[in-house]
C-alpha cells in the first residue's frame, strides 16, 4: 500500500529500479525488525593483579612482624638470662662462683657436647616428673574401678 503510493508520486522522478532498490531495503528492515537481535549479558568477575599483590604484602607484613615479634622476645630471654647469670656469678658464695666458672670453662672447650648432656638431662627430670603425676592417675583409675564393683 505504501509502495504503490510512492509509485504513483514518483513515477516521473524516480525510475523503478531505484523503487525496486528501495523496496528491497524497506523488506530488510522489516525482517529486522520482526527478529530483534538477542543481546547476551555475561559477567565475568576478576581480581585485579594489584589486589593480588596487595594481599601477598599484607600476608608477609604479618608474617614479618611476627617474626620480628617473636626476635624480640627472644632477645629480651637471653638479656634476663644473662643478668641472672651475672647475678649469681656476685652475689653467689665462693662454691658458687666457682662452680660457675668451671661449667664456663667446660661449655667454652667442649659446647656440643654440653649442650646434648644438659638436653639430655633434662629430659631424664621431665619424664622423672611425670611419674608421680602418672602414679597418682592409677591410683584414681584403680580407685575409680573399686568404686564401680562395690556399687554392683
Amino acid at each position: 500500500m505504501i509502495l504503490e503510493e510512492i509509485k504513483k508520486i514518483s513515477t516521473s522522478s524516480i525510475s523503478i529500479d531505484q523503487i525496486n532498490e528501495l523496496k528491497l531495503s524497506i523488506d530488510k528492515c522489516f525482517k529486522s525488525l520482526e527478529d530483534p537481535a538477542k543481546n547476551q549479558i555475561i559477567y565475568k568477575h576478576y581480581l585485579h593483579k594489584g589486589i593480588w599483590i596487595a594481599v601477598i604484602l599484607f600476608f608477609a607484613a604479618i608474617f614479618f612482624l611476627w617474626e620480628w615479634l617473636s626476635v624480640i622476645n627472644d632477645k629480651k630471654q637471653f638479656e634476663a638470662n644473662d643478668i641472672k647469670y651475672r647475678a649469681l656469678k656476685l652475689s653467689g658464695e665462693k662454691e658458687l662462683a666457682k662452680l660457675l666458672y668451671q661449667t664456663d670453662s667446660f661449655y667454652d672447650a667442649n659446647a656440643d657436647w654440653m649442650r646434648k648432656y644438659v638436653t639430655q638431662n633434662e629430659h631424664y627430670l621431665i619424664e622423672q616428673a611425670k611419674i608421680p603425676q602418672l602414679t597418682g592417675e592409677k591410683k584414681k583409675s584403680v580407685k575409680d574401678l573399686g568404686n564401680r564393683v562395690q556399687k554392683k
